[in-house]
C-alpha cells in the first residue's frame, strides 16, 4: 500500500512539473514546430474549439489522414492532436481511445497546448486509461494559462458543478468563463448568462440574460440556444410562443445540445404547443441522437416499437429499447412491454415474456437513485402490472412473497387510477406537474415518491402545503377505509383545479 502511495504522489509531482512546463509555453510556436497555420486552421478556430472534429474534418477536405498521421509520426504537435482527435471520434479511423490519449499526450509535450482540453477531459473522465482528476486540472490549468478557452471553460464547469461540494464555486467559475468569454468562446458566454438568468451570486436579470444568450447563440452555443426555446416555451422574459421554441430547440440540437434535441422530440410527440408529429420526431432524433445518448435512443426505440416511425435499415428496437433501459431510460422498454401484455402494435399477446422483461425491468426502476430519470414511479409501476397480470394469468411461476410485495407497494391490478396536477417551481418558473393516485396497501402513499422524483431529478420546488395535502388525504382514506383516489376528488373539486380520471392501463 505505501508503494502504491508513492507510485501516486510521484506521479502526481510530474504531472506538476509536466503542468509548470507547460504554462510557460510561449505564445508563439517553438522553434521548429511549423506554425498553426500550417494546416489551414486559424489559430483563433483552435482557441475555441471544443472537442477538434470539426477542425480536423476542415484539414480532411484539402489533405488526407495519412499525411497527417505521417507528420505526426515526425512529432509534429499539431498533426498529433489531430490525429488524437481522428482516434477519440472515429473520423477516418476505428475509435482507440488509448491510442487517441497517447497521441494528445505526445501532443501536449511537443509543445502544442491546445490539445492540454482534449487530453485532460480524457484523464478526467478515465477514457482510454486510468482517471486521474488531479492530473487532468493540471492539464486544463496549463492550457488556460496558455491562453486556450476550452481549458477555461473546463476549469470553470469543474468548479461550478463537478467539485466535491466543499470545493465548489461559483464565482472562481465565473472568471474562468469570463477569461474564455473574452476570447470570444460562444459556450463561456452562455454560461455567464446563466448567471444573470438563475441569479447566481445574488443578482437576477432575465431580460438582460435573454440578451446575452441571444449574443452567445448567434456565435454557435447549443446552450444558448437551448436557453432561448426555454424562455419561448415558457413565457420568461419574452413571449411564450411554442412555434419559436420548438425552432429554437431545433437549432440547439444541430448544434449538439442533448437536452434540446430532448425537448423538440417530445414536442412534436406530444403535440405540445404545437402539431402532434411523431414521425417527425423521429426523423430528428436519427439526425441527431448519438449512439450513447440514451434519452434520445430509448425515445425512438419507442416510436418504433409503437408503429409511429419505420425502422432504420438494421435497428433492432427491442435490443435499443432494453440497452436504454440498462442505461437508466425504461421508456421504451415500458412500451414493449405494454405491447407484448395487451397483443398491440403488430405484437401478439405475449404475458409469459412480457413478465420477464418487467421483473428486471421492475429491479432496476427500484434500485434507481431518485435523482435519476428513470426512477420515476410510473416507470416502475407499468412493470409491476404486468407482472401482477401474469401471476393472476398463471402465465409465469410465482415468487417468495411477489404477489404481497407487489400489492404493498404498488396496489392490486384492477386498481382505480386518478391523475392531478399539481403547481411546482422549475427555475423559478411554475409548472403543472402530474401526479398520479391510487391506493396500495402499505403505509406510504404513490404522491410521495412522485414528489421526491420531480425535486431530484428535475430541480423543482413542490409547495409544501401540496405534500401535506395528499399525505393527510391518503391518511384519512386509510382511516375510513376508502379509496384514496374518491378522498382526493371529493377535496379537490376546486376550480383551477385540473381533475383527470379515472385512468386505466
Amino acid at each position: 500500500m505505501e508503494q502504491g502511495r508513492a507510485a501516486g504522489a510521484s506521479r502526481r509531482c510530474v504531472a506538476a512539473l509536466l503542468a509548470a512546463a507547460v504554462a510557460a509555453w510561449p505564445a508563439v510556436p517553438v522553434p521548429g514546430q511549423p506554425p498553426i497555420s500550417r494546416q489551414g486552421v486559424a489559430s483563433s478556430d483552435y482557441d475555441t474549439a471544443e472537442d477538434g472534429a470539426a477542425l480536423l474534418r476542415q484539414v480532411l477536405a484539402r489533405q488526407s489522414l495519412a499525411s497527417l498521421e505521417a507528420a505526426a509520426e515526425g512529432g509534429d504537435g499539431e498533426a498529433l492532436y489531430l490525429v488524437g482527435i481522428a482516434r477519440m471520434r472515429g473520423i477516418g479511423a476505428p475509435v482507440d481511445l488509448a491510442e487517441a490519449r497517447r497521441l494528445f499526450r505526445r501532443s501536449v509535450l511537443a509543445g502544442f497546448h491546445r490539445a492540454t482540453f482534449a487530453y485532460g477531459g480524457m484523464l478526467f473522465r478515465g477514457e482510454g486509461g486510468e482517471r486521474n482528476v488531479a492530473e487532468a486540472l493540471s492539464w486544463w490549468q496549463a492550457g488556460a494559462d496558455a491562453g486556450n478557452a476550452p481549458a477555461m471553460v473546463a476549469l470553470g464547469d469543474y468548479y461550478r458543478f463537478q467539485a466535491p461540494e466543499a470545493e465548489r464555486d461559483a464565482t472562481k467559475a465565473k472568471l474562468f468563463y469570463e477569461r474564455a468569454a473574452a476570447k470570444n468562446h460562444a459556450g463561456a458566454k452562455a454560461l455567464l448568462a446563466d448567471y444573470l438568468w438563475f441569479g447566481l451570486g445574488g443578482r437576477s436579470d432575465r431580460t438582460q440574460a435573454l440578451a446575452e444568450y441571444e449574443e452567445a447563440a448567434r456565435l454557435g452555443s447549443s446552450l444558448a440556444l437551448y436557453r432561448i426555446g426555454y424562455a419561448q416555451m415558457t413565457g420568461v422574459a419574452t413571449p411564450k410562443d411554442p412555434a419559436k421554441a420548438l425552432a429554437s430547440y431545433r437549432k440547439a440540437a444541430a448544434a449538439g445540445s442533448w437536452d434540446a434535441l430532448h425537448q423538440a422530440a417530445r414536442m412534436l410527440v406530444e403535440g405540445a404547443g404545437v402539431p402532434a408529429d411523431p414521425r417527425g420526431a423521429g426523423e430528428l432524433l436519427l439526425a441527431h441522437a448519438a449512439a450513447t445518448d440514451w434519452a434520445a435512443q430509448a425515445m425512438l426505440a419507442k416510436l418504433v416499437l409503437n408503429g409511429a416511425v419505420a425502422p432504420p435499415p438494421g435497428y433492432r428496437a427491442e435490443a435499443a429499447a432494453e440497452e436504454a433501459d440498462r442505461h437508466g431510460y425504461p421508456e421504451a422498454i415500458g412500451a414493449l412491454i405494454a405491447n407484448l401484455r395487451e397483443g398491440r402494435n403488430g405484437y401478439a399477446r405475449d404475458l409469459r415474456r412480457a413478465a420477464e422483461l418487467a421483473r428486471p425491468a421492475l429491479a432496476r426502476a427500484r434500485a434507481r437513485p431518485i435523482e435519476e430519470e428513470g426512477a420515476w414511479l410510473m416507470h416502475a409501476l407499468g412493470s409491476a402490472y404486468t407482472i401482477q397480470v401474469a401471476l393472476a394469468a398463471n402465465a409465469i411461476d410465482p415468487q417468495p412473497g411477489e404477489a404481497e410485495e407487489l400489492a404493498r407497494i404498488y396496489g392490486n391490478p384492477g386498481k382505480r387510477m386518478i391523475r392531478m396536477d399539481v403547481p411546482v417551481s422549475c427555475n423559478g418558473v411554475e409548472n403543472p406537474f402530474w401526479i398520479y393516485l391510487w391506493d396500495v396497501e402499505g403505509l406510504t402513499p404513490p404522491s410521495d415518491a412522485q414528489f421526491d422524483w420531480v425535486e431530484k431529478s428535475r430541480g423543482c420546488s413542490v409547495p409544501i402545503e401540496e405534500r401535506v395535502l395528499y399525505r393527510r388525504l391518503f391518511d384519512r382514506a386509510r382511516a375510513t377505509r376508502r379509496s384514496y383516489p374518491d378522498v382526493v376528488v371529493e377535496q379537490r373539486r376546486q376550480p383551477g383545479r385540473k381533475l383527470v380520471g379515472p385512468i386505466e392501463f
